[in-house]
């Protein structure tokens, strides 16, 4: 009922809104929509989310949500082995018998039971999800009760909570389903609508809610997009357990996903661009599998309260951005239960004042991890450059590391000209490096897959000043771009490396192996730094000034980790830059660049750092598991097969790999 009073209410605020702002009474009229304009749209917009976004942003977001959401539908169609395009698959969806319980009691009886289980499944796992896992009541099912809006797919009912003027007050908590209308209803909602509205959604929320004093609660008010922001994370999570192995649970994640992006662009449509409700119902027949009474009905629910779909895809992304940034920072240390913990014990908190919440957590959690860090990477850049003293006794170079750094630096032979020939050798080399490493890739990962054209390029202007090179993929096939506008800072030496790192097979190999999903920084980096030494293992790294190369970009990793912590205990800029020039090759104009990377961006400055070493340690507990058993390949397509994940994801990957390799 909550919901419904806020769309209410937000129904009532645009008489307010038209006579505050211009642009609203100057709009055109849709047909049976008054249009907002964008000034007022942008106002609710803020007022739902407590976010400072605008209606380009909310029409950004649903479109970049609906396009990935589309994108992970194709790969489930493509695992059920279903030809066609995806409006095929969703009135495939729509019409199938097999997705339908039967329009009678008996039938709702099923969808209800069914809806139990999922529920008492997952609430045997909750204590993998936070801790401490709170007492939660039990969960009933029921229909949903008539007074609530119409457009109602499901919803939670809270103990103490009357279902309707005559019914008793709810002792446990109840999962109310719309069942009105079976064809409405399909069975491959029922894990994700259980999930949102129940455990780990909705139920656990409420329950940690209600159990807060009211001094701790961010806020006495009800906010949507921490609410239904938390509710639609929370869909997920039980994907990270194992508990959407049926193909089609995943479809009706995904839907629900598509379904919320669509709405965005819908509500949008109908208030700012003027959209007709007829056109509004087609985009969502078109991009969801949704009914066309439900799509009707999220159009009346568009028009009740305009600006409160984007309550859900915001909610989630924001705690999607605060659990990257914690992974990211504190890497191995993360702890997924004590970060849900974090999340849900202020209550009903705006987004900002919950961001704030987690950034004091997250420098809390990671002062207790600062020993294991800098000991980490002090042992990791003491490794370093005792291998370059190898380097240095091979080549017969006398001195200490940090003389044979400053004679790479400053020895011509290490670096191109400086001019349009210079450029076009420097990438003419990593071209030639690309076709030798492709010609190998087969010795790195089994089956090798069929990897698109890579191309090098010059990285245009206007890219990041810390970025030596740059990959990205496109309908053409996947591009490394190097940073050649100072030729004194990209010497040869380095060129392997990064060809390496950038192409096959760092970024090209993983993106292309299989598309990312999200930002996943330690993931994504700390493969392609993985992925500098794997040559090394095929003998490809036979000038010794190249595994130079290889070794100077392994010490700039760690040294950025020590950088980091150092500024953090009170070092200087200054002081960081020397530490970066006494213990890699990068030049004086590099090193400080790389220094304002860490102050500004430490969360992807030491990603490298954090991901490579998560990837090693796997690699040695598959190596010592296995023994012999042990298969490269196969242990890097396990890695790479599901795409850009956290490192505890990536972890949990390994760990079944390596059960399920050891059965006999």
């Amino acid at each position: 009922m909550t919901r419904w009073l806020l769309l209410r209410a937000a129904a009532a605020m645009l008489a307010v809104l038209r006579a505050a702002a211009p642009a609203v009474a100057q709009a055109p009229a849709g047909e049976g929509v008054a249009l907002l304009g964008a000034a007022a749209y942008d106002r609710l917009v803020e007022e739902h989310t407590t976010l400072p976004l605008t209606v380009e942003d909310i029409r950004y977001v649903g479109r970049r949500e609906l396009d990935w959401a589309h994108g992970d539908l194709r790969a489930v169609m493509a695992e059920l082995g279903f030809e066609g395009t995806l409006e095929d698959f969703f009135e495939h969806l729509r019409t199938d018998d097999r997705f339908y319980y039967p329009d009678t009691d008996e039938g709702r009886a099923a969808y209800l039971a069914e809806a139990r289980r999922v529920a008492a499944e997952m609430g045997e796992r909750l204590d993998e999800l936070i801790e401490p896992p709170p007492a939660l009541t039990g969960l009933d099912t029921a229909e949903l009760p008539a007074h609530y809006p119409p457009w109602t797919t499901a919803a939670y009912g809270s103990p103490g909570l009357r279902l309707s003027a005559s019914a008793p007050v709810l002792e446990r908590g109840a999962l109310l389903f719309e069942l009105d209308d079976m064809r409405s209803a399909p069975t491959f909602l029922i894990p994700a609508l259980t999930y949102h509205e129940g455990i780990p959604g909705h139920h656990l929320q409420w329950t940690i809610e209600q159990a807060l004093p009211p001094a701790e609660r961010a806020s006495p008010q009800y906010t949507p997009a921490y609410s239904e922001g938390w509710a639609a994370y929370a869909m997920m999570l039980p994907k990270e357990l194992g508990l959407y192995q049926d193909p089609y649970a995943e479809v009706g994640r995904l839907s629900l996903l598509a379904e919320g992006a669509a709405r965005m662009i819908v509500d949008v449509g109908l208030h700012v661009d003027g959209w007709t409700e007829d056109e509004a119902v087609a985009f969502l027949l078109a991009n969801t599998p949704t009914s066309e009474r439900r799509a009707r009905l999220e159009i009346e629910r568009s028009i009740a309260g305009p600006a409160t779909t984007s309550v859900y895809i915001v909610g989630m992304l924001k705690l999607q951005q605060f659990r990257a940034l914690a992974e990211g920072v504190l890497g191995e240390d993360f702890d997924r239960r004590a970060f849900h913990a974090e999340l849900l014990r202020h209550g009903q908190a705006p987004l900002p004042a919950l961001e704030e919440a987690v950034g004091r957590w997250i420098a809390e959690a990671q002062l207790a991890a600062t020993a294991a860090n800098r000991d980490a990477a002090r042992r990791e850049l003491d490794r370093v450059l005792e291998d370059v003293r190898g380097v240095m006794a091979e080549v017969g170079f006398e001195g200490t590391p940090e003389d044979f750094f400053h004679f790479l630096r400053t020895d011509d032979r290490f670096y191109y000209p400086d001019t349009d020939h210079g450029r076009a050798a420097y990438l003419e080399e990593a071209r030639r490096l690309i076709a030798e490493m492709g010609q190998r890739l087969g010795e790195l990962i089994d089956p090798p897959p069929d990897l698109p054209p890579l191309t090098a390029e010059v990285l245009p202007e206007g890219a990041p000043a810390y970025a030596l090179g740059q990959y990205r993929m496109s309908p053409d096939g996947g591009e490394m771009a190097f940073n050649l506008s100072d030729m004194r800072s990209t010497p040869s030496f380095l060129l392997p490396a990064f060809t390496y790192h950038e192409g096959i097979p760092g970024h090209h190999l993983q993106i292309a192996h299989a598309p990312e999903r999200g930002r996943t920084a330690a993931f994504r980096e700390g493969w392609a730094h993985y992925a500098e030494r794997l040559p090394r293992e095929l003998g490809l790294y036979q000038d010794p000034y190249a595994e130079a190369g290889r070794l100077g970009l392994e010490a700039r990793n760690a040294a950025r980790v020590l950088v980091m912590l150092g500024m953090q205990d009170g070092w200087t800029r200054q002081e960081a830059v020397a530490f970066m020039i006494a213990n890699t090759p990068l030049s004086e104009r590099q090193a400080e660049i790389d220094v304002d990377f860490v102050m500004q961006n430490p969360v992807h400055a030491t990603a490298y750092f954090i991901g490579k070493v998560e990837i090693m340690e796997l690699r040695a507990r598959a190596e010592a598991a296995l023994g012999e058993d042990f298969e490269l390949r196969a242990f890097h397509h396990t890695i790479l097969e599901g795409g850009a994940m956290t490192l505890p994801e990536l972890e949990a990957r390994i760990d079944r790999w390596i059960a399920e390799t050891s059965q006999p």
